[in-house]
């Protein structure tokens, strides 16, 4: 916003902008509007361009003119077409492609090296593996409440599986939310197939023991689990089955999600409050939202259910959010009315999925939005918004 002032008054004032950088912001994109003497002045930016272009007012009354200029930087924050991956809102464990499968209740989900998905679905009692096409297989659990381990995976039981990662040589880890035990899915790469399931260091577990949402380390060596019952976080030595406190969060609401940035720090969501705590890797907390955290809505918004480009899609209950390597977020969608695994994918790879020139796609109205690194925050959302910390 800016103030006009003319002796003269408010007759035969005119006020125009222009960009000396067409490819970032073209002059036809400034619009002036308001009543003399407060104006405001609203910019749009190519779709998908970073730079700085020097913008330039002028105010003229026809006989006298003067001149603003300024610069304006712009980091543009990428847009997300969300669909549908898997899942149809009926709740079930019908194993499928696409919308042919169903979910009862999908909690965390996780991505291997190739984008293959894994989720702990919840009310089944099974974890599913979701191809980069689509196609939905069980891979462990017999749909019975328990926390029996078994060489076959198909028949090994899982109290509420809440949590599920995945190491960097397949091996899959669950957490159980309706009191149990962090269990491991072994992967035998000579075959492809899983099995059997065990259980890691049992000591810390029970059958009324609620484990949030976890992560694993890309080798495999070490797992981090959210204890909700009791509020701290635990570190788990994989190859010596051995566990302990590594935190304790003090909140009065429990832990839930987990994820790693990008300096190998962990990172805990709060369940209830949407606080996140960053945890070093000497096990030092500290609190770092609210207020510092820097979010931007990237889907969410519409009607539950809804497919679209950003703001026009609708989520009815998030629980989890991953990205994968291939630059897509993935999310489940929990609801009653939902039990889906939706999709975003950067819109201009989806609508242009050749080389995006500067001046292809659609004008976006200007932001000065702080988007860190893409990844931070996996499990951050609140119930029907995606956000990235």
């Amino acid at each position: 916003s800016f103030t006009v002032s003319d002796p003269q008054g408010s007759a035969g004032v005119t006020v125009t902008g222009t960009s000396n950088n067409p490819n970032l912001i073209l002059s036809s994109d400034i619009t002036i509007a308001g009543t003399y003497p407060n104006l405001t002045v609203t910019l749009k930016h190519q779709a998908n361009v970073t730079g700085t272009a020097l913008i330039t007012l002028k105010v003229s009354d026809n006989t006298n003119f003067t001149t603003k200029s300024f610069n304006v930087n712009v980091t543009p924050v990428a847009q997300y077409y969300w669909d549908v991956l898997a899942g149809n809102g009926t709740a079930g464990i019908t194993d499928g492609t696409g919308t042919a499968a169903t979910f009862n209740a999908p909690w965390q989900i996780a991505v291997d090296t190739v984008n293959n998905l894994y989720v702990a679905d919840f009310n089944s009692g099974t974890i599913r593996k979701i191809t980069p096409a689509g196609v939905v297989t069980t891979i462990a659990g017999s749909a019975s409440s328990g926390n029996l381990d078994n060489a076959n995976p198909l028949l090994a039981t899982f109290k509420k599986p809440r949590g599920v990662g995945v190491d960097n040589n397949g091996n899959v880890y669950v957490s159980e939310g309706g009191g149990g035990y962090i269990r491991k899915i072994a992967y035998n790469s000579a075959n492809g197939t899983y099995g059997p399931v065990t259980t890691l260091a049992s000591s810390l577990g029970s059958s009324t023991t609620l484990w949030g949402m976890l992560v694993v380390t890309p080798d495999g060596s070490t797992v981090y689990a959210a204890n909700t019952s009791d509020k701290k976080i635990y570190k788990i030595n994989t190859a010596t089955n051995t566990g302990a406190v590594f935190a304790s969060i003090s909140t009065t609401n429990a832990p839930m999600g987990l994820s790693f940035d990008n300096s190998g720090n962990l990172l805990v969501r709060e369940m209830t409050s949407g606080f996140t705590y960053q945890v070093t890797p000497a096990g030092v907390v500290t609190t770092i939202s609210p207020p510092t955290q820097s979010v931007v809505v990237v889907g969410g918004g519409g009607s539950a259910g809804a497919l679209g480009l950003g703001a026009a899609a609708g989520f009815a209950d998030i629980r989890s959010i991953a990205d994968g390597p291939n630059g897509f977020i993935y999310v489940s969608d929990f609801a009653t009315t939902e039990n889906k695994i939706r999709v975003g994918k950067p819109a201009p790879s989806l609508l242009n999925p050749g080389t995006q020139s500067t001046l292809e796609g659609t004008r976006l109205a200007f932001s000065s939005a702080n988007l860190a690194q893409l990844g931070a925050l996996a499990n951050a959302s609140d119930s029907s918004n995606v956000k990235l910390a």
